[in-house]
């Protein structure tokens, strides 16, 4: 029995994005296009994720100062 959880939303959304640019590639565009549309997509995704974080962090080290 597979145990593996179902794939989030997210990770399916990329793997569409992914199919699509394959596709893309096969119907005769550019595969350098398609992998910088791809790569540029990852790291906007990574970037919001990671100011987050720091969104995050700020707000409780500035709660913890004292003035």
């Amino acid at each position: 029995m597979d145990t593996t959880p179902p794939p989030s939303d997210e990770s399916r959304a990329q793997a569409e994005r992914a199919l699509r640019a394959i596709r893309n590639v096969d119907d005769g565009a550019d595969p350098g296009a398609e992998a910088f549309a791809l790569s540029n997509d990852f790291t906007d995704r990574q970037l919001e994720r990671l100011r987050a974080l720091w969104r995050r962090r700020g707000r409780r080290v500035g709660s913890d100062r004292s003035v």
